[in-house]
């Protein structure tokens, strides 16, 4: 007996700690997912929105921000999310903004795991479902209006469940309609809202389906449900818009050939909810797994109460949201977690079976956790701050102090930008206002200027004036500058800003798509691109670009002063792979493998399906006799480049195979770079190394017939000669 208290106090201990375990958890996987730095497109003019609303006293019912739909009706569904965050912006700027949405998805996951505590779920239960609805929405905590959705769909599953189970239920139905009303103008998900209400009041009157309705409408919890939906319902009209919003949320976004080709509205695929790998997805899918297992487990209770069904089609409705357009997933976990609650009402949950599910889970989470903390990109992304280098901010600055004439032609997803940072001097050609204010035809008219510039831009160019550009289109910027004379003024990391201004510096000399290599005998010009180059690393300060083009001009006749280029670059951005592999293959020529290695290794944690960076790890490892390591990149090489003409990888493939004692695969490899060799020199040492694979396996005749091949090339040929003396 004392042996049985005695483990019930250890197993009383061990649950403990493994609640507290999963307290940390959360913080930690709450600290870890929301402080990112900025990254999203849509920010910006919601900001510039926000700033327009409080420095006019209006709210936006006609387009104020582009030349293209200017005084067009536009409804701003979105007009208190942007004042909150101008509000926010004025008082911490970018920073109390990342704050803002650390708060937000904090306060969500808080308020459900509330939810099941209330409810009477598990507490670790409770902590285990919240864990997975934080992985599986993880997608979507940016700074945007949808968060706010995420806590408002968790305070009306809160206050619903506890209408049903209350008798004075006054405050909870004032808390309602308060957080419904300021749902109706912060998000067009608050159809959501109101779709839940609508649930319960269903479910209740499937309850009473054997009465009358005179009967059942006396009943308490109907009458509760009836009422407070029958007030949401009038509440979605106290917005700035009226019915209008209504029917903008419902129907604009429907059909929309534009939104095929905005990240968020595109599908997500079915087969990836039936594929289980180890990334966030999985707990999505272990979370709907939970969901349909719990209804399954208590299949009693729902065959006695058969109305509980109805929340099958409430699930299934958000998960046909979510498979439709990836942007709802959101929602999905934070609108579907409370159904344990819905399906486990009567459930005795089996402690063993519970202790299990809860190891297994700590188990997982705590692996993908540090194998996400650690991940060189997460690094990239975490922190305070922005990544500017998704927006072209020397660009625009630049556009500004010289003054560059209107009107603008941008592409589409850096428009919010040059609002935030233009507005209202410029006005822009189109932004992520797509399609709530923008046609899906002039959608299509915008990408077919992108994309097919000879057949578009003229007619668009007579219809808009086009006196500015900025793209990062390759094509479309080399068609302008070689076909329409636009002169191009600069360039940052990503886009190109061209112009019909004449009065500043153009750039002559580079082009989107120059190839250094063929400037390399045309003195004049390759002196007058350097000077361009060092004009536009002093006019863009953070941008990289072209530092690491001077860097590339001289890598192979001036090592040392292409690597000051390089550090140069690397400073302006940190986590750019390409500029790390430049730095690698620079240090390869000064002949410093051990700091070749630390960067074309860094480069590769940032992006390890680099070929370029693959291709000189490989070098970089046979020089440091790192030959296991070597093979191994190099075989990932291999699987990429099938077919490849660079006869030096196939060499090197070849020595890694001979240092790892594979003489027979290696000599298959210098086969083939001597198959595809030209210069007299590294034949002969191919054939140097044919037979000593054929000496290593034994087979002197061949190895004899090699070296004599060498000869015949170079008779001077040292190790060949010491080798054929040895052999003879």
């Amino acid at each position: 007996m004392q042996k049985i208290r005695e483990n019930l106090r250890n197993l009383k201990k061990y649950e403990k700690i493994g609640y507290f375990y999963l307290i940390l958890v959360i913080i930690v996987s709450l600290i870890f997912l929301t402080i990112k730095k900025i990254y999203c497109f849509d920010i910006w003019w919601h900001l510039a929105t926000g700033k327009l609303i409080l420095s006019k006293h209006i709210i936006p019912h006609k387009d104020y921000f582009s030349y293209t739909f200017e005084h067009k009706k536009w409804i701003d569904s979105l007009w208190l999310f942007q004042v909150i965050i101008y509000k926010i912006y004025q008082i911490g700027k970018y920073n109390g903004l990342i704050i803002f949405k650390v708060i937000i998805i904090a306060l969500s996951t808080f308020v459900l795991i509330k939810t099941f505590i209330e409810n009477r779920l598990p507490k670790d239960l409770a902590l285990i479902i919240s864990l997975l609805v934080l992985w599986a929405s993880s997608f979507r905590f940016n700074v945007r209006p949808h968060i706010l959705s995420f806590l408002y769909i968790s305070i009306f599953w809160m206050l619903l469940l506890r209408i049903k189970n209350k008798e004075n239920i006054l405050k909870e139905n004032l808390i309602l309609i308060i957080v419904y009303i300021l749902w109706v103008n912060t998000h067009g998900s608050f159809i959501i809202g109101l779709g839940l209400s609508t649930f319960f009041l269903l479910e209740i009157s499937l309850k009473y389906r054997n009465l009358t309705i005179q009967e059942a409408i006396k009943e308490k919890d109907l009458k509760r449900y009836l009422g407070i939906t029958i007030i949401l319902i009038l509440c979605t009209l106290i917005n700035p818009y009226g019915i209008d919003l209504i029917k903008f949320v419902l129907f604009s976004h429907t059909g929309n050939d534009a939104t095929k080709y905005i990240a968020e509205w595109l599908p997500l695929k079915p087969i990836n909810l039936v594929t289980f790998k180890l990334n966030k997805l999985l707990f999505l899918q272990l979370l709907i797994i939970g969901i349909i297992g719990s209804l399954l487990t208590n299949k009693k209770y729902i065959i006695k109460q058969k109305e509980k069904l109805i929340w099958i089609l409430w699930i299934a409705g958000l998960l046909y949201l979510s498979i439709k357009h990836s942007r709802f997933i959101g929602l999905l976990t934070f609108g579907s977690a409370p159904l344990f609650i819905i399906f486990s009402e009567s459930l005795k949950i089996n402690k063993s079976i519970l202790l299990k599910y809860k190891v297994i889970s700590i188990i997982l989470i705590s692996i993908f956790l540090i194998q996400n903390i650690n991940s060189p990109k997460t690094r990239a992304s975490w922190g305070f701050g922005i990544k500017w280098e998704n927006y072209p901010k020397d660009i625009a600055e630049y556009i500004k102090k010289n003054n560059l004439p209107n009107n603008i032609f941008n592409q589409y997803g850096i428009g919010g930008f040059l609002i935030w940072k233009l507005y209202p001097k410029y006005k822009v050609f189109i932004d992520g206002r797509t399609p709530s204010l923008y046609t899906p035809n002039f959608y299509w008219e915008y990408r077919m200027i992108e994309e097919y510039p000879r057949l578009a831009w003229s007619k668009a160019d007579k219809k808009y004036n086009f006196k500015t550009i900025v793209t990062n289109n390759k094509k479309l910027a080399s068609y302008l500058i070689k076909e329409k004379n636009y002169n191009l003024l600069g360039f940052d990391d990503n886009y190109y800003l061209l112009s019909t201004e004449k009065k500043i510096r153009i750039i002559k000399i580079y082009r989107p798509n120059i190839k250094i290599d063929e400037l390399k005998n045309k003195k004049e010009e390759l002196k007058e691109l350097i000077e361009e180059l060092i004009y536009v690393s002093k006019n863009f300060p953070e941008s990289a670009k072209a530092l690491n083009i001077l860097g590339s001009i001289y890598i192979e006749k001036d090592p040392k002063k292409a690597l000051q280029y390089f550090l140069e670059a690397l400073k302006r951005r940190k986590y750019d792979y390409n500029v790390m592999t430049n730095i690698g293959i620079t240090y390869i020529n000064l002949k410093n493998y051990k700091q070749a290695y630390k960067y074309l290794k860094k480069s590769l944690d940032y992006n390890n399906k680099n070929l370029t960076t693959l291709k000189y790890i490989i070098r970089t490892c046979y020089f440091l006799k790192k030959y296991k390591e070597g093979l191994k990149y190099a075989k990932i090489y291999f699987d990429q480049r099938i077919d490849y003409s660079d006869p030096r990888d196939y060499e090197y493939m070849g020595l890694l195979l001979y240092e790892n004692n594979k003489f027979k695969k290696a000599i298959d490899y210098f086969k083939r770079a001597l198959f595809l060799e030209k210069k007299k020199d590294y034949i002969a040492n191919t054939l140097y190394n044919i037979g000593n694979c054929y000496l290593a396996i034994g087979d002197t005749k061949g190895a004899k017939k090699y070296y004599l091949e060498v000869l015949k090339i170079n008779p001077k040929h040292k190790l060949t000669k010491k080798a054929l003396k040895e052999l003879l």
